[in-house]
């Protein structure tokens, strides 16, 4: 029995078939008492066509795999009929010539959301406008042509208006258009053509598309409103896949202290772009540094991250900074990592520094974010003036957060930023849709997922399609929206706390019981690696072995040596506790340097502590993070497995096992890869 998908396709097919051919359909003139036997005469056609794509699951030669990227993000391997596309060249005076390419000889396409002939009519009704009877559209007519008319600048010159008063405003607009300076960097208003073994790429626009892409069984309508790109290149494959225990820690000194940046490190002083183009005063960076993977926003919805003529004393000069533009200085700027040169794609960092200025001690925060969205660390300045605020990190940051302090300090400007190459993320997910990543590196995205036998239905794709299918064996992540994320009620009694196992798994542990909150299984602390507080964050483990018995504790951004430690009532037993806080309230700065307070640490405020040195979990291991901070690790390395459902997943360790609801888990990795 044929689907209906497949007699949709068929039927497009033909379609596709008669209009792309010799025959222009349109001018057919079809008496209809003639169908049956033009009917007749198609049947062997049709039944071809059918044929051919029923079995278009698999490509064949009348078909070519191309890579699509959607504008939120989303990314998928469609087949494409070899057909032709229209291309129209758009000339600067608005002129438009058409030529035809063949699917099978693109490179990429690269789509604006709006047609540039549709740009062009807009500006010549603007033009037309000037003209008008009524004094407010002559007005808006000028001023919306100041503001969008720097394409089509050859236009507005060429225009000849026969009254004085729309020369005069022709004039006007074009002393404006003078002084732009066009599009901001990295971004085209045209749509863009590479053709294989072409010289250079084409700007003009691509004609609508009239027919679907096959992916699956599923035939998917595309266009414009939702495509970024069509090309040839690979899908992105080279996650950073790293099962890491460890945290990260503050660095307080630039990457090329001792005269060498290290290898993969960059440097940004904000002085020119990527692609060479010098900075100006109030320039627009927002996307500036794409090219280097890196992306700029501001808490002000109607400004932008700019570039301003502040230099810094201390710093490594140049002409500019960044900042807010307007309130100059003020409000929250968070830097993002993508895959340099694709901002749609998601990419974290090991390192990130960078000097900020004017500031006053704990004016201005630094907040790190993983690919989960938790907060990594949070510190302040400790400087006036200019201060260098750097982090390392095992887990890749995702995002860096840079917050003033109101009630200390409102303004601030970076500078001379120190990054690590970004990779691509693969755990980023999306606050509206479940997020899932196909082993061969498509991301898509949908508003629930179902599972039938081995397969997972994605409904409501962020796209546009309504439905598709995926083996579960072909699944590698599953992202649920984070909008439904609901954040477990942790017990904040002083007895619990958070504890990292030698398997990598983290759990909340309650020290009074001595068991795992969620599991319920009894704490074993000959395999517990290091514990922390509730408000407290996993730091990288120390880079010396850990003593037995002994405990190294984390604080003032070193390791303090804890001897004879053991589980107490309240937090640990060690004499080394007394004697180091003794030190912190001698007052004396050599001995201070020595000390740190523990005066009233339990378990749930606990600094992190490492009992011992954590061993590498293999990468082929799956994991699921929760909303909660756990971890947790399953696969044939682990003895441990999961079984998914409509709701979300039963994680199951030998008699053990624990029910997680999607709108607890912020991550799920399957293992195998």
């Amino acid at each position: 029995m044929m689907s209906a998908s497949q007699f949709e396709y068929g039927r497009e097919m033909l379609m596709s078939f008669v209009k792309g051919s010799r025959l222009e359909y349109s001018k057919i003139k079809v008496d209809w008492r003639d169908c049956r036997l033009i009917g007749i005469c198609c049947i062997p056609f049709l039944l071809m066509v059918l044929i051919s794509g029923a079995s278009w699951g698999q490509q064949d030669e009348d078909s070519v795999l191309l890579r699509v990227d959607f504008r939120d993000g989303s990314t998928l391997e469609a087949s494409f009929p070899d057909t032709n596309l229209v291309w129209r060249n758009i000339a600067k005076d608005g002129t438009v010539g058409e030529k035809k390419v063949r699917i099978r000889d693109v490179k990429k396409i690269s789509l604006v959301q709006e047609p540039s002939t549709s740009r062009v009519s807009k500006i010549r009704k603007l033009l037309s406008q000037l003209g008008s009877e009524d004094y407010h559209d002559r007005i808006n007519a000028q001023l919306e042509l100041a503001k969008t008319g720097k394409e089509f600048e050859e236009i507005i010159s060429r225009y000849q208006p026969e009254d004085e008063e729309t020369k005069w405003r022709i004039e006007k607009v074009k002393e404006i258009l003078a002084e732009e300076t066009g599009p901001a960097v990295g971004e085209s208003t045209f749509d863009v053509l590479e053709i294989k073994g072409g010289e250079k790429p084409l700007d003009g626009e691509l004609s609508e598309l009239t027919f679907p892409v096959q992916y699956g069984n599923r035939l998917l309508k595309i266009g414009r409103s939702n495509v970024a790109t069509i090309s040839i290149e690979p899908l992105q494959t080279n996650f950073s896949v790293e099962n890491s225990s460890g945290g990260g820690k503050r660095v307080q000194d630039y990457p090329d202290a001792n005269g060498a940046l290290p290898a993969g490190m960059h440097f940004e002083g904000f002085e020119m772009t990527p692609e060479g183009k010098k900075i100006s005063a109030n320039m627009d960076v927002s996307r500036a540094f794409v090219g280097k993977g890196l992306l700029l926003e501001t808490s002000f919805k109607d400004s932008y991250v700019g570039a301003l003529n502040y230099t810094f004393s201390g710093g490594r000069g140049g002409d500019f900074s960044i900042a807010n533009v307007e309130p100059t200085y003020q409000g929250t700027i968070t830097i993002k990592f993508c895959v340099p040169g694709s901002p749609l794609f998601a990419a974290g960092t090991r390192y990130i520094g960078f000097n900020v200025s004017h500031v006053n001690p704990e004016g201005t925060y630094f907040e790190a974010y993983n690919a989960q969205g938790q907060m990594m660390t949070r510190f302040s300045t400790d400087q006036l003036g200019t201060d260098y605020l750097g982090f390392q990190s095992e887990v890749p940051i995702a995002k860096v957060v840079v917050r003033p302090n109101p009630d200390i300090d409102e303004d601030f400007a970076i500078d001379d930023l120190f990054f690590e190459k970004p990779f691509a993320l693969l755990e980023s997910g999306n606050p509206e849709f479940f997020s899932i990543v196909t082993r061969k590196g498509e991301r898509l995205q949908a508003e629930t997922i179902d599972v039938d036998g081995q397969s997972m239905i994605l409904k409501g794709l962020s796209f546009g399609a309504d439905q598709l299918e995926i083996d579960i064996e072909d699944v590698w992540v599953a992202i649920p929206p984070g909008k439904n994320s609901a954040e477990r009620k942790t017990d904040a009694s002083p007895v619990t706390g958070f504890c990292l196992f030698m398997d990598g798994s983290i759990s909340l542990v309650d020290f009074s019981l001595k068991k795992k909150v969620r599991l319920g299984s009894d704490l074993d602390l000959s395999q517990v690696v290091a514990l922390w507080g509730l408000d407290q964050q996993l730091t990288a483990p120390p880079s010396v072995p850990v003593s037995k018995g002994s405990a190294l504790l984390y604080g003032n951004d070193q390791f303090y040596d804890l001897a004879n430690v053991g589980l107490g009532v309240d937090w640990l037993n060690s004499p080394s506790i007394d004697s180091l806080s003794k030190l912190a309230l001698e007052g004396d700065p050599d001995a201070s340097a020595q000390g740190i307070d523990l005066k009233g640490v339990v378990y749930s405020n606990s600094p992190c502590v490492y009992l011992r040195r954590p061993k590498e979990i293999g990468p082929s291991s799956g994991v699921v993070y929760t909303v909660g901070s756990e971890r947790y690790f399953f696969g044939q390395e682990t003895g441990a497995s999961i079984k998914i459902n409509q709701s979300g997943i039963r994680l199951v360790r030998g008699e053990l096992a624990v029910d997680l609801n999607w709108s607890e888990i912020r991550s799920l990795r399957f293992p195998g890869k």
